[in-house]
């Protein structure tokens, strides 16, 4: 891109996540979602295995597997497997519907950090949002959760669990707390509902909400929660969302989605990352978001989970 600094030196992604998008396809159809990428096919295994080598080079911290949810993409366990073998730190981003005891017996010993999306423990709610048609999936996400903590357990691996919300015009007035109580996960991730560009403009009005009702909503939690040691509260606001997340599309392409904008930068199948990265960033655009990373506490152990 014209006028753009070359990054210049690799270390600016040293220690960093990365969030790969491995695949737009879902079986859930959430009204808010940003990561919808039409029309785009999915690359093969070999291409993931390529990229995620070129961010470990690049001194890449952690890689988050998304989607689309991920579990729909075959030869995930794989590329867990490849990516924590490689040296870092391994996180799954799941609604939690395909996860079963056989997947997690072979492939949870390579995973760090598990987050399964769960916007309200209201049925209602979450089948109005688009959260699949059973109407027990809160139930489901509980259940789930149990059976990884016990999986990991037999074999003596450490996981960290992670409940991230979305919190829309459909649920800010809720207070989940009893449910997380009953969850007791590591981490619990509150986002603002936010619209990106050519993912869910058409939908994102009917279910924004304003910072004074997400302040309100992260405060009901912060309060239930006060007790609570065990559990991280991570609320990110929409600016939070825009301004401190590398993304990796499904075609293997960096994206920007800062202010809302969708741009997509050169492949990485094809170009490096110090190419990659500089086909939309500067150096300083970088170091922005890195500190927006550590800002919103998005860079921490998972020792002792």
């Amino acid at each position: 891109m014209e006028g753009q600094k070359s990054i210049g030196r690799i270390s600016t992604l040293q220690g960093l996540t990365v969030n790969l998008h491995i695949t737009r396809h879902c079986n859930f159809h959430c009204g808010y979602c940003f990561a919808v990428y039409r029309e785009i096919k999915d690359l093969p295994i070999t291409a993931w295995k390529l990229i995620i080598q070129k961010l470990t080079v690049a001194g890449v911290g952690k890689i988050n597997f998304a989607g689309g949810e991920p579990l729909l993409f075959q030869g995930l366990g794989s590329l867990i497997e490849a990516t924590s073998e490689a040296g870092l730190i391994t996180s799954l981003v799941t609604n939690g519907k395909l996860i079963t005891r056989e997947w997690c017996a072979q492939y949870l010993r390579w995973l760090n950090i598990i987050a399964i999306s769960l916007d309200s423990f209201d049925r209602k709610v979450q089948h109005d949002l688009g959260r699949d048609n059973d109407p027990d999936v809160p139930q489901m996400v509980v259940d789930r959760i149990a059976m990884i903590r016990e999986i990991a357990k037999s074999f003596g691996h450490k996981i960290y669990v992670k409940l991230n919300m979305v919190v829309t015009s459909q649920n800010a007035h809720e207070d989940p707390t009893p449910g997380l109580l009953l969850i007791h996960p590591n981490r619990v991730k509150i986002f603002q509902v936010t619209r990106v560009e050519g993912e869910n403009e058409g939908t994102y009005d009917g279910l924004a909400i304003s910072r004074q009702q997400f302040d309100a909503y992260v405060d009901r939690v912060r309060q239930g929660l006060s007790g609570c040691k065990e559990t991280v509260l991570a609320p990110e606001t929409e600016e939070d969302l825009h301004e401190s997340y590398l993304v990796i599309g499904p075609d293997g392409s960096f994206r920007d989605k800062r202010a809302g904008q969708n741009l997509v930068g050169s492949s990485l199948i094809e170009a490096s990352v110090e190419d990659a990265l500089s086909s939309l960033f500067s150096e300083d655009d970088l170091v922005r978001i890195g500190l927006g990373m550590a800002k919103r506490g998005g860079i921490y152990s998972v020792t002792g989970a």
